[in-house]
């Protein structure tokens, strides 16, 4: 009794005959009819990802500043591990309500603030602060909300994604 299969992958595919007999052999096999099709694949695979685990956390010197009051943010950039994190970007735009005075360890462009922390040991933390003076109200929605996010990093993080925004509730970002 003849069995039909037919075998396909990526590259090709062929069909074939082969008689039962418990065991089916190569010479039991009619030649195949084989249709290859040009394809260009590439593919990576990483057998051992580096995976780090970077959260942020940020803390302000005064949670209730006058108007024309200077306030220090602190930012908390902290890898969980296990491998070291490297060149993770954090930015910070800051709201209607504050204007950067000043840091060493940030640059600002506007009131969009940024840094790059070139490595994060694992199990370790990074300390980020500036000074950021509070203006006067102006009725814009959340003036005084101050959010941070990391938007790049070298390495994988399994339970962020950096840089998709400060709304999407992950480990990544801080208020």
């Amino acid at each position: 009794m003849p069995i039909s299969y037919k075998m396909q992958s990526g590259m090709a595919s062929a069909n074939c005959d082969a008689t039962s007999g418990g065991v089916t052999t190569a010479a039991a096999m009619k030649a195949p009819t084989i249709t290859y099709r040009r394809t260009s694949v590439n593919v990576l695979i990483e057998t051992n990802p580096v995976a780090t685990n970077t959260t942020t956390t940020m803390g302000v010197s005064n949670a209730t500043p006058n108007v024309g009051d200077v306030i220090t943010y602190t930012i908390k950039v902290s890898n969980a591990g296990p491998s070291a994190a490297t060149n993770v970007e954090v930015k910070d735009i800051l709201p209607a309500g504050l204007q950067f005075v000043s840091s060493t360890q940030v640059l600002a462009s506007g009131n969009i603030l940024t840094t790059t922390i070139p490595s994060i040991a694992s199990g370790s933390f990074i300390d980020l602060t500036y000074q950021a003076k509070v203006l006067a109200p102006t009725g814009a929605v959340n003036e005084y909300q101050n959010k941070v996010e990391i938007t790049k990093s070298d390495q994988f993080d399994p339970d962020s994604q950096p840089n998709t925004g400060t709304e999407d509730g992950q480990d990544d970002t801080a208020n």
